[in-house]
């Protein structure tokens, strides 16, 4: 879902690399200041509630009030200083997209220490009644299940966005926008309803290329 939500907002996730430090060095730096001028001399704390007050005070004073020696060397400044949000106006120039099934959180109050994150609402698909498109990431092993059926993709597609158009009738299976595989569904009306429940959403047409031909017969 979060890499849906990427795509459609032209976001691209990266992801670092196993044993190498060096590329989450900024969050990594964060924790060991997060230790030393908070956690090392605060004490236990209370309650949940307390615990969660106190790190949001300290992220407000480490982005606002606390000087950053990386940012600039002769000036220090804070991150508040060099980063700030995009003004309402331009926000509004390109929505976020949301799946049918999640609500958009409230935006946080500027310069107030953030609450809990709340639960996605769940509301409920508006599903047309056709076919549905829905992602699945290909597992390590390759073999991909959905509804009950398996599609072997290969390792070599592990940690690969699987997109599939299908309807009661055939299941397409694309990656890239290139169509990898299209078999016989084994989905019925029921089977099509749940999954929109879930979070898959009304389909384009079939991503089969048009007939050039009507009637008659082929030779391949």
């Amino acid at each position: 879902m979060f890499d849906k939500i990427c795509r459609k907002n032209a976001i691209t996730h990266r992801l670092t690399q196993p044993t190498s430090p060096t590329t989450t060095g900024k969050i990594e730096r964060f924790h060991l200041t997060f230790r030393r001028d908070l956690l090392d001399d605060c004490g236990p704390f209370e309650s949940v509630e307390a615990a969660q007050a106190a790190i949001d005070g300290f992220v407000v004073q480490y982005n606002t009030d606390r000087p950053h020696q990386a940012l600039d060397d002769r000036t220090p400044i804070s991150p508040a200083d060099r980063f700030s949000p995009a003004p309402d106006e331009q926000r509004e120039l390109l929505k976020l997209w949301t799946p049918p099934t999640l609500a958009p959180a409230p935006p946080a109050a500027a310069h107030e220490p953030a609450g809990p994150v709340p639960e996605p609402v769940l509301t409920t698909a508006s599903w047309a009644g056709g076919p549905i498109g829905f992602d699945r990431v290909v597992p390590p092993s390759g073999n991909l299940q959905v509804a009950g059926r398996q599609f072997w993709l290969g390792p070599v597609r592990a940690g690969m966005v699987v997109r599939f158009w299908t309807d009661v009738d055939l299941i397409h299976l694309l990656i890239a926008g290139a169509r990898v595989k299209a078999v016989r569904s084994h989905l019925t009306i029921n089977d099509l309803a749940r999954l929109a429940a879930e979070g898959a959403v009304n389909a384009g047409p079939s991503p089969l290329p048009p007939a050039e031909r009507k009637g008659g017969a082929v030779e391949i």
